[in-house]
């Protein structure tokens, strides 16, 4: 299946099969004059990355979102008709609203640079390849089945195999929903995190910091976008644009290395030659060496019976158990630690009378009762004693989250 994936992923990347189908039903920005100030944006944004035949589409949805994907031969990036409206919707002027766009179109040129769609690719690709051979093993077993079912002697011997065959089909699909899958989106989407930080940050290099400031402000009355978890797949709104904070414009365009650029693809390669040269050269040891992975696989069943065996037997959950708890709460502890730390160092550093265009997401921490993103804020310059609506953010937390006020004390001293 491993090599099938790999085939399937190298034919899928060169002549886009799923590239096609994500991009279907999707317009050519430039082919609508009403986008006209759109397209203008994109051209202008591309001009400060490395980039060339870059196809700007037009998705119909109520999803607001942009997203960019390449196969080998061609690149695109797709904003949806809701994020349009979206950004059109957040800013008064035509200046901010070019701004945001720009910041926008320069965040999803950065992950067409970097390749960054490439891991996916190679996920779907392989999803593609496992429905596929599952459809075959499916057909095949169910037509073996169903022959053997006509036998009379062997009739209750084909019952057998189905409910064998269901139970194994169950046992695997239990395995990937709980422990592969959850493993993956919890790897995948740490990488996916960092990478979103790094494309924000090439957007502000590009452009400074204010196009990709105004972008994420947007995004800041959003529910979810204020937070995240080890599953998120993008960062919280606020880490993110005190990523891009006071970044200056590069006086280059954007790049990336050769090794940066190509190295999923060269990965992917150099496994399909060796996967195929490792099959063509011990074809004829395939037998030997599915009777070392079954006795392998033997002991290793064996070897876990027999630990689980002597933990149960030596009482030896106990101290597994209490290990367990006490590695949580010192992990608490030093959390704790940590944050009375920074919330001494900040208090020593308070920004007390210049107002910053970070100031707002000290609300947004507020009623999120988020301790650490408060003091992230207040250590990158904004100002403690901002007034919001003719109201400071002592009143702004009496009213939306009164606990936080403990916090707020303790802090200004």
């Amino acid at each position: 299946m491993f090599i099938f994936t790999l085939i399937y992923l190298c034919l899928d990347f060169y002549y886009g099969f799923t590239i096609k189908t994500i991009i279907k039903g999707c317009l050519e920005i430039k082919t609508i004059p009403e986008l006209d100030f759109l397209q203008k944006n994109f051209d202008e944004t591309i001009k400060n990355f490395d980039l060339k035949n870059v196809t700007f589409l037009l998705q119909e949805s109520k999803e607001i979102n942009a997203f960019a994907v390449l196969s080998l031969r061609k690149k695109y990036v797709i904003i949806t008709t809701e994020m349009v409206e979206h950004i059109l919707k957040s800013f008064d002027t035509q200046e901010a609203q070019d701004k945001a766009f720009q910041g926008l179109i320069a965040h999803e040129l950065s992950h067409l640079i970097n390749w960054d769609s490439l891991p996916n690719l190679i996920l779907l690709s392989g999803q593609v390849v496992a429905v596929i051979l599952s459809n075959i093993l499916t057909f095949v077993s169910t037509l073996v089945i169903r022959i053997i079912s006509i036998i009379p002697i062997v009739s209750l011997f084909a019952v057998i195999v189905t409910y064998i065959f269901l139970f194994l089909q169950f046992c695997l699909n239990m395995i990937y929903s709980f422990i592969l899958q959850p493993l993956y989106l919890l790897i995948e989407r740490f990488f996916g995190r960092v990478i979103e930080h790094r494309s924000d940050y090439q957007s502000a290099k590009a452009l400074s910091w204010e196009s990709m400031y105004l972008c994420l402000n947007s995004l800041m009355a959003l529910n979810g976008n204020t937070f995240n978890s080890s599953f998120s797949t993008h960062p919280s709104t606020i880490n993110r644009i005190l990523h891009i904070y006071k970044i200056e414009k590069s006086p280059e365009n954007i790049e990336v290395s050769f090794f940066s650029k190509y190295f999923s693809l060269i990965l992917v390669f150099a496994s399909l030659v060796l996967s195929i040269y490792f099959l063509v050269m011990n074809f004829n040891h395939l037998n030997y060496l599915n009777e070392i992975l079954k006795d392998y696989l033997a002991l290793f069943y064996s070897s876990t019976k027999d630990l689980l065996f002597y933990i149960h037997e030596t009482k030896l959950y106990l101290p597994i158990v209490v290990a367990i708890i006490a590695a949580f709460l010192t992990f608490y502890i030093l959390k704790k630690i940590s944050l009375f730390v920074k919330k001494i160092y900040v208090s020593k550093n308070l920004n007390r009378s210049e107002n910053t265009p970070i100031d707002f997401l000290l609300l947004y921490a507020i009623q999120n009762n988020d301790l650490n993103a408060f003091l992230n804020i207040l250590k990158s310059g904004a100002n403690i004693d901002m007034i919001f609506e003719g109201h400071t953010i002592e009143t702004y937390a009496q009213h939306m989250n009164p606990k936080f006020l403990k916090h707020i004390e303790k802090i200004k001293g």
